[in-house]
């Protein structure tokens, strides 16, 4: 089973303008690592390092036709998502993903295709691969016809409680590790998940995600791979 992870775009068109540097997509790359570990061809397509127009990502998911496309999704890109998924024009399985579904999926919801949807609210990796085998050993909070929403939340078997047991293999990342001018090597990692902050405008903000506890990475528990390796 062919699975493409989208970090999906900020821009519909090519921005020649736009000459900010990126963040690697740590999310999905966890998750990508982890359906790799669980026996799937991965890939992870980074289109805002690549500044790809949406036209050229169509063309690349129908061109490649994979079996799973999952998104990422963010409150300011959710009509270039939707754009995306509608003009999938073969037989996929849509999931999408990132803290923005917690308000976004009453819209994904009604999105024009027939292809099934499935979405997730919290950790992703450890239920990805359910999802994909059909064996989700919990049931969504909603259901309507072929769209499902799930929460990996801190209730759920699939919530990742220690995160520095969580696989990431550097590989998937185009962007790092970054050779410093002075010599070292330098790279993103993820220190804790959830916030502590309540900004109003930021799906983070602890009153909307009081059923997901903040976990900090324990030092003595991370054991990463060589960035070079």
């Amino acid at each position: 089973m062919k699975v493409l992870l989208i970090n999906s775009p900020l821009f519909k068109y090519r921005n020649n303008l736009y000459d900010e540097d990126s963040l690697p997509p740590l999310g999905l790359g966890y998750i990508a690592s982890q359906l790799e570990r669980d026996g799937f061809e991965v890939e992870v397509l980074d289109t805002i390092f690549l500044r790809m127009p949406l036209a050229d990502i169509i063309e690349y998911i129908n061109n490649g036709r994979p079996d799973v496309i999952a998104s990422n999704i963010f409150t300011t890109n959710c009509a270039l998502v939707k754009e995306l998924v509608e003009a999938i024009d073969y037989p996929a399985h849509i999931v999408i993903g990132g803290l923005s579904v917690r308000e976004l999926h009453k819209y994904i919801l009604d999105w024009a295709t027939a292809n099934p949807i499935d979405m997730v609210i919290g950790d992703g990796e450890l239920i990805m691969t359910d999802i994909l085998h059909d064996q989700v050993n919990e049931s969504p909070f909603i259901q309507q016809g072929n769209r499902r929403v799930f929460q990996a939340n801190g209730c759920s078997a699939y919530f990742v409680q220690n995160i520095a047991h969580a696989p990431l293999d550097r590989h998937f990342l185009l962007n790092e590790p970054v050779k410093h001018a002075l010599g070292f090597v330098e790279a993103n990692i993820v220190t804790s998940r959830g916030c502590i902050y309540n900004c109003s405008f930021c799906a983070a903000a602890r009153s909307l995600n009081k059923d997901t506890p903040i976990r900090e990475m324990d030092a003595l528990l991370y054991r990463p791979k060589s960035f070079l390796s």
